[in-house]
């Protein structure tokens, strides 16, 4: 018997319906690390904007502002089989990260911690 409420169940059809692509997995990927220090610059949402599209990147964020950091993280890991299935790709996912990190000229503290949080949990 499942103990799954209506909202989790309504909650997991919607994250899979969201990330339907790489470039959708890699958004909602950089999405999560600009929120690090809890400053989500201009330079960042513009760099985010140059490694997908507007319209992606509007859905995503649309998406990723209802969701607890709890179910966040779940979306990542859910996915990452999917999106991340060889070392080349998550070189690419980290990569991506850095460079959004450095975007705004500013690396911080937070940031680095989360890159390492990231690289054990991925």
């Amino acid at each position: 018997m499942s103990t799954n409420t209506k909202s989790e169940i309504i909650m997991d059809d919607k994250r899979s319906e969201i990330i339907q692509s790489k470039e959708d997995y890699n958004c909602f990927l950089l999405i999560y690390a600009a929120y690090a220090d809890y400053d989500f610059s201009e330079d960042e949402r513009a760099f985010i904007i140059s490694k997908c599209s507007l319209e992606i990147y509007e859905r995503i964020v649309s998406y990723f502002e209802e969701l607890t950091e709890y179910t966040r993280l779940q979306v990542i890991m859910q996915n990452k089989d999917k999106y991340m299935s060889c070392d080349h790709d998550r070189d690419n996912y980290f990569n991506s990260i850095k460079a959004l990190f450095n975007s705004d000229g500013e690396y911080s503290k937070l940031e680095k911690t989360l890159l390492n949080f990231l690289n054990h949990l991925l």
